[in-house]
């Protein structure tokens, strides 16, 4: 501030003091510095004529003095002896007022915390004092970041900034500056305006402190993450399913309390999940913000059985205060976020013979067991390993080979579709579980950790049956390991099946060896002596007689060795050819050692041998019309005796 002080009568040529002094008009008291000492000015000059001016020169920060009405006083002075004085608080010459404003940044409602959606209205309320009655100002204001301090800027690129023109009715009052910002550019961020007056162009006042809280507005935005255990996006379809939604926030004010609801809508389909009750599967957490950003977690727990192939997304909203009645902060409801996304992946399995793609592999040596996999719902551009197990289905433990190693199959792939299909190769003896099936399980793991599993030991897709079979022959007339040497002998093989698929047509095909010579037995007429039979078993495990018709007349003294090959849809599924093996014997006794035979009670036979015979299930054998053989003695004794009664009733009649 400069005082230009006008002298008269000084004696020309000599050395002055021009003494001022900085004065409150309202309080009449000096104004004081920031170190509490009056602020006052020095000019030191030499007087080149009676009368003249001098300029006094002070210097005071703004902000001291900003809204305050200054005059100053002055004195002059020579060798310590104050020659004259000016002071008077209603001389205008000696006045100068200085404008102060102050702002109230708020949305329309007065908010500082304001909803996060659309365009928002903010009010700066600007509160002037120390302006001239009956003037005409400009109040300009422009949006900051506090957090960068930089000028905010719209999606055009330009400053966000407005101002408004008033005329004053009194020195002190407010004006009103319009901020039309969009939402998504300040979500998470607090704002500041900063504010300045002018006059006829001239910058009288500015306001503008990055830290002034009443200039300040905050914008709260949140981001979540929506996860299950280990914090994976892709969770295991099951009963019990727990996630877990982490909601980052922003531009909160601190030590408030706010309420955080979160909902599970399907991904596909953008409807909200319902629990077993038909309600919507919601959970809310309310809490008080440490600071003005930080994380609260939002938990769920839901039955996910029926969600294998889906995937969920959670949605948030922020509400102030603890309960229903305050206000709707912010929303993240954004179907495509895959943070807000857990994905549930499902597999589905077919299993095989490597060799035809049935589900019968044979039950020696080494077979392979081909599983295809469905899966539905990975994440393209993730490896992930599909690693497989067989079980064997009665008795549900893992199968494992002869040297007692696990049988399982794995393998690594990338999908390049979020579904698709890879392929399991199982390699294993068959003989460690012939007469039972085997089951694929199979589990599809990301990073070790298990995504998808299909292990359902009911489910056919995923099973694979291993046929057994083992028979027992005797002879029909006999019941024993034994025969007569006779033209016409019967053998009725009993065999034992197990590992059959119910309801499946299969073929048994008998054939007799000579047990001294190893080779096929051929009847008299030269062929080979065979039996064959159809049957459909009713349950996995079972018997079927195979009966055997041929001329032993001539084979005495010779062992007889019954070969059963069981087949379905011409595949061999299982075989039982031991040379060695008792039980599948019959010896047929030399004429010399003929004994009497017990009476024949092996289970009635169906099919057809090379002599006719048949063979069926015994379990469904029922006795059939016809069965009963009548000798033809027996028929020529009864013709003669009803010859006699009619002869009888005829010469009675006569008499």
């Amino acid at each position: 501030l400069v005082d230009r002080v006008s002298y008269a009568n000084l004696d020309p040529g000599r050395r002055y003091v021009m003494r001022g002094t900085l004065m409150d008009k309202r309080t009449g008291e000096p104004v004081r510095d920031a170190d509490d000492k009056e602020v006052t000015a020095v000019a030191s000059f030499v007087a080149e004529e009676a009368d003249g001016v001098v300029d006094v020169v002070f210097s005071v920060a703004s902000d001291l003095v900003e809204g305050r009405t200054l005059v100053a006083f002055e004195q002059v002075e020579r060798q310590d002896s104050v020659l004259a004085i000016h002071a008077d608080l209603a001389d205008e010459g000696q006045t100068v007022t200085i404008p102060a404003i102050r702002t109230e940044l708020a949305d329309d409602a007065g908010n500082h915390l304001v909803e996060a959606s659309g365009t928002i209205t903010l009010v700066d309320t600007v509160t002037y004092t120390n302006l001239i009655p009956g003037a005409t100002y400009e109040v300009r204001g422009v949006v900051m970041d506090k957090e960068t301090g930089e000028q905010l800027k719209g999606a055009d690129g330009n400053v966000i900034e407005a101002s408004t023109t008033f005329s004053t009715e009194t020195a002190e009052g407010t004006a009103q500056v319009h901020f039309a910002v969009d939402a998504s550019l300040v979500a998470g961020r607090e704002v500041v305006a900063f504010e300045s007056l002018l006059r006829d162009g001239r910058e009288l006042a500015i306001h503008a402190d990055i830290n002034d809280e009443s200039q300040t507005v905050r914008v709260p935005s949140i981001g979540t993450t929506l996860t299950g255990d280990g914090d994976a996006h892709e969770v295991v379809a099951g009963p019990r399913v727990e996630l877990t939604d982490a909601v980052a926030y922003r531009g909160l004010t601190a030590h408030d309390a706010y309420r955080m609801v979160g909902r599970l809508v399907d991904a596909q389909t953008g409807e909200a999940l319902q629990g077993a009750d038909g309600t919507e599967l919601v959970s809310d957490v309310v809490f008080e913000a440490e600071t003005s950003e930080g994380v609260v977690e939002v938990p769920f727990s839901l039955d996910a059985s029926e969600l294998a192939g889906r995937s969920v997304v959670c949605f948030e909203t922020l509400w102030e205060g603890e309960d229903d009645e305050g206000r709707e902060l912010v929303k993240h409801e954004d179907l495509n976020d895959e943070g807000q996304t857990v994905s549930f992946p499902r597999i589905a399995t077919r299993a095989s013979d490597a060799e035809d793609g049935d589900d019968h592999v044979a039950g020696t040596g080494t077979v392979r067991i081909t599983d295809e996999v469905a899966y539905t719902n990975l994440r393209p551009g993730t490896e992930y390993v599909m690693h497989g197990t067989l079980h064997d289905k009665q008795t549900g433990e893992g199968l494992v080979n002869a040297g007692g190693s696990p049988v399982n199959a794995e393998v690594t792939f990338t999908p390049t579709e979020p579904s698709g299909t890879v392929t399991l190769v199982f390699e294993f003896d068959a003989s460690v579980v012939q007469g039972t099936a085997v089951v694929a399980f199979e589990s599809c793991l990301r990073k070790g950790v298990e995504v998808a599993v299909h292990a359902d030991m009911t489910d056919e897709d995923q099973t694979v049956y291993v046929a057994r079979i083992s028979t027992s022959a005797t002879g029909k007339q006999t019941g024993t390991h034994e025969v007569d040497a006779s033209e016409k002998v019967q053998i009725v093989d009993t065999v034992t099946y197990e590992g059959l698929v119910p309801g499946t047509t299969y073929r048994l095909d008998g054939t007799l060896y000579d047990k001294q010579t190893g080779q096929v037995l051929v009847g008299a007429d030269k062929s080979p002596v065979t039996a064959s039979g159809e049957f459909t078993p009713k349950e996995a495990s079972g018997k079927v007689n195979l009966t055997f018709e041929f001329d032993a007349s001539k084979l005495g003294g010779t062992t007889v060795v019954v070969f059963e090959r069981l087949s379905t849809a011409d595949k061999l599924v299982a075989t039982h050819e031991d040379i060695n093996d008792e039980a599948q014997s019959v010896l047929v006794k030399k004429p010399e050692e003929k004994e009497s035979q017990r009476e024949s009670t092996s289970p009635t036979t169906a099919g057809t041998s090379s002599s006719g015979a048949k063979a069926t299930d015994t379990k469904s054998s029922t006795p059939r019309t016809g069965d009963l053989l009548v000798s033809p003695l027996a028929l020529a004794c009864g013709g003669s005796l009803l010859m006699c009664a009619g002869m009888v009733r005829v010469w009675r009649r006569r008499n």
